[in-house]
């Protein structure tokens, strides 16, 4: 069975939670600065939009690549 320990000998791994935690504070000030973020023009809003879902994809991404790349046997049924 896998432990956390495995997967922290990783670059990847490293990158994921940093990039998650990048979207954590994304969303945080996103919701935090609704009000103002509402009245933006759509011009602003779309490409703020765009950066966000862009940084959404690239961790799903990381995610992907981490689970393929450094454990391809990794039976998730394990850690439940």
């Amino acid at each position: 069975m896998a432990s956390i320990s495995d997967f922290l000998i990783y670059p990847s791994f490293y990158s994921l939670v940093f990039t998650g935690l990048l979207i954590l504070v994304i969303f945080i000030l996103f919701f935090k600065n609704f009000r103002s973020i509402s009245n933006m023009e759509s011009s602003k809003l779309i490409s703020l939009l765009a950066i966000i879902a862009v940084a959404i994809g690239n961790h799903g991404l990381l995610h992907g690549l981490f689970e393929t790349r450094n454990k391809p046997n990794l039976d998730i049924n394990t850690f439940f």
